[in-house]
Order: structure tokens, then sequence, then C-alpha cells
């Protein structure tokens, strides 16, 4: 990959002008969010001042400031289910601060397509390892699209409550990776989310 420099100069095509002369320069690019990302190569037409192209170089800062408007979610959990998590961690040799995330983001993930989840993650969310002394603020990052689904489901069923869910996901882990003992679908994918983080 061409890492362009500050001083640059290439072309872009500008709408109803055709090609254009840019040069590329370091600014501030506010998202369709409102965020405002600092300090980003983009390519600037030198007369009307328009940024006409943002080279891949520039891509990465771009999302990482996308996935910073994701949402945390607060949990209380048990030293137990932090056992668990180290042990899911433990297992797939990798580190228990992310793993735990990770596992609560695919659960999510798998759980807003299927019902028949949903509502096992429902029960376990009462089970006894979830109702365990609630020791621990844990804090997990989500995308707004998963905390959305995580408050819906908390609202539609005024049974459990957000933090219920994320100790029912936990709980669900810990059935799937550590009591089954022949591997899954979902233990191949969890073992292939626990090598990514």
């Amino acid at each position: 990959m061409r890492i362009l420099r500050e001083g640059d100069a290439g072309v872009a095509l500008a709408k109803g002008r055709g090609r254009v002369a840019v040069v590329y320069t370091y600014r501030d690019f506010e998202l369709e969010s409102g965020t405002r990302v600092k300090n980003v190569l983009l390519g600037v037409d030198p007369i009307t001042d328009e940024v006409l192209v943002v080279p891949a170089q520039s891509t990465a800062k771009i999302r990482a400031a996308r996935s910073s408007k994701d949402e945390t979610v607060e949990a209380r959990i048990s030293a137990e289910l932090e056992d668990v998590i180290a042990l899911i961690a433990d297992r797939y040799d990798a580190n228990p601060k992310k793993i735990g995330p990770a596992i609560v983001r695919y659960y999510i993930g798998r759980a807003s397509e299927s019902p028949r989840l949903e509502g096992r993650l429902k029960r376990l969310a009462g089970s006894s390892l979830a109702e365990c002394t609630k020791r621990v603020a844990w804090k997990v990052r989500l995308r707004s699209d998963q905390a959305a689904w995580l408050h819906q489901l908390a609202d539609q069923d005024q049974s459990v409550t957000q933090s219920d869910l994320v100790r029912g996901i936990l709980v669900a882990a810990k059935e799937d990776v550590l009591d089954s003992s022949t591997p899954s679908r979902r233990t191949r994918e969890l073992e292939a989310a626990a090598i990514a983080v």
C-alpha cells in the first residue's frame, strides 16, 4: 500500500466537473453522524477547498471514530461468572478482558436472529449461577444496534433487565463451552471470536 503524504497531488472525480486535481492535506473531517475526526489525510480541491476523496490510509482512523460511538452497557455480575469468563479465556488461550465482551457481542448477534436462543438467554438469566451475589460492576462495549436490541428485549419483557440478560449470556457460554463434551457450531464460532480478539 502506498502511503500518501501531505502535499502529494492526485486526481479525483467531482460531481458535475469530472476529473479534478486534488492536493492531500491533513485536516479535521466531520462524519454524517456529526462526529469530528481530527487530523485525517484528505484529497482537497485547492480551488474550492472541497474534500473530494478519502484515501485508503485514512479509513482505519475514520472507522475507529465511528466505532467510538459504541455504547457501554454495565451489568452486575458475580465472582463466579468472572471465573466462567476466565475459564473460557483459558480454554481458548485468550485475554479474559477481551473475550468476555466478545462473548456477549457474539450471543447478542445470534440471539437477535434466533427466538429460540433469545428464550434460552432469558431462561438462563434466572438460573442459580446467574443469581449468585452480584459483586462486580462489569462494563461491555456494544455496537449501537446490539445495545438497542438488549434494551428493547429488557423493555419488552419486564421480568428481565439488561444486566440479567448479560448474566444469562455468560451462563449460556459456560454451558456451550465448558459443559459440552462435543464441539458445536457455536463453540467453533466462539473460538474464532476468541482468536480474533
